[in-house]
């Protein structure tokens, strides 16, 4: 059985194509509900099935609908995976922009189709959007590279440039050309016009599933470095950065700073009031402590009531304001429980500094000397800053 590949056969296969891309798209925000970018590129996905089948129709259904419809049903495609790519990478997609835009080629359509009828015009100003339209595309998936996701985000800029240099070709033509060929005309670009997009679909849906399994992945990982009830790191979390700071340490001799530190009388609070209103004390201070925080500061959760947080490029005097900061932070962070009590705690705070003065150790050992500041913090009376001996002796141990 033998197959002429017109162009009127290219663009049935198309129609069955991208009906298969669409439904696996639609599979997978099943999925992943959650990820509204998956529901962005469904809808793209979905909105080119429409867009040919209407192209198919030319000459057989009025042309409001074959003609003005079908491409603005296209550049909405464009739009919608554009959006659906900003909305991957948490920023806030320009529907305004694109609405906007995609008016405008409404209207340029109609006009060209009903009213001044001009096949050239329309294929200009098509070819045009899409150019916009599919670099805007390219861009958003190339603007921050994402960990673990470069190889995807590149064959989705490859799938937009490829397109984008595809309808640069077929702008010079029409505007070499005094007449434009129809849609299903013989010729290399139309049938380019049904082979590319459904290509480029594949590359891109493959592209897009790789991209939502391996943000799952990232996922996963995090919920086993982080604490459930705080949503800091947990131990696991922090012994693993901890040792890729100790090991930068090692490289650069930029000291690294590490507080540990336990709330004061805390398992009383918790027998008194209970272990909810406890936990919700213990948010606050969590949340109290991280604002003091820089981006590249790191917190975690190591026990019941004790945080530990890992200072890079920190040196000991920098660390010593902070961890007092902390302290205060601490002492004045507050909870009002159902019954009307208002709870708060005070916290010790042990202090050490990996630098030229205190030698090379390892994550371990600091940890130990953080740990033994802070039961001498303890000794001392609570809610105080001790920092490890050895480092400075004991420092800013009278403060309350």
């Amino acid at each position: 059985m033998n197959i002429h590949l017109d162009v009127t056969t290219l663009s049935f296969m198309s129609v069955v194509v991208m009906t298969i891309l669409a439904a696996l798209m639609w599979f997978l925000w099943h999925g992943h509900r959650d990820e509204r970018a998956t529901l962005l590129w469904a809808l793209g996905m979905t909105g080119s099935i429409f867009a040919i089948g209407l192209v198919i129709l030319r000459g057989q259904i009025h042309d409001m609908l074959s003609i003005a419809i079908a491409n603005t049903m296209a550049i909405i495609t464009y739009c919608l995976l554009w959006w659906g790519n900003d909305e991957f990478f948490h920023r806030r997609p320009k529907y305004m922009v694109g609405g906007i835009a995609l008016a405008v080629f409404f209207a340029f359509q109609v006009y060209f189709a009903l009213l001044d009828p001009s096949l050239r015009a329309r294929v200009l100003i098509y070819t045009g959007a899409c150019v916009a339209f599919g670099l805007a595309g390219a861009e958003s998936v190339t603007r921050r590279p994402e960990p673990g996701m470069r190889l995807q985000q590149l064959l989705l800029a490859g799938v937009f440039l490829m397109l984008t240099a595809f309808n640069i070709v077929r702008f010079y033509v029409t505007w070499r050309s005094p007449n434009s060929s129809e849609i299903f005309d013989p010729g290399a670009l139309n049938m380019l016009n049904f082979i590319l997009p459904p290509l480029g679909a594949v590359v891109a849906a493959f592209a897009w599933a790789l991209m939502v399994n391996q943000r799952l992945r990232a996922r996963m990982a995090d919920l086993i470095r982080q604490d459930a009830l705080t949503r800091v790191l947990n131990r696991v979390g922090l012994d693993e950065i901890g040792q890729q700071e100790v090991a930068r340490y090692l490289r650069h001799q930029k000291p690294l700073s590490v507080i540990i530190m336990d709330l004061d009388s805390f398992k009383a609070l918790n027998d008194r009031h209970g272990h909810r209103a406890g936990d919700a004390l213990l948010c606050e201070i969590v949340a109290s402590v991280r604002d003091l925080l820089r981006r590249e500061d790191h917190i975690g959760r190591t026990g019941g009531d004790e945080l530990t947080l890992i200072l890079p490029e920190t040196p000991q005097a920098g660390a010593e304001q902070l961890a007092e900061r902390v302290r205060r932070a601490v002492a004045a962070a507050q909870h009002k429980t159902e019954t009307g009590d208002v709870l708060s705690s005070s916290g010790s705070v042990g202090l050490a500094t990996l630098d030229d003065a205190s030698g090379e150790m390892t994550w371990d050992q600091l940890l130990n000397r953080a740990d033994a500041a802070l039961h001498e913090a303890k000794r001392l009376g609570r809610n105080r800053v001790v920092v490890a001996p050895g480092d400075a002796g004991l420092t800013l141990a009278a403060m309350l």
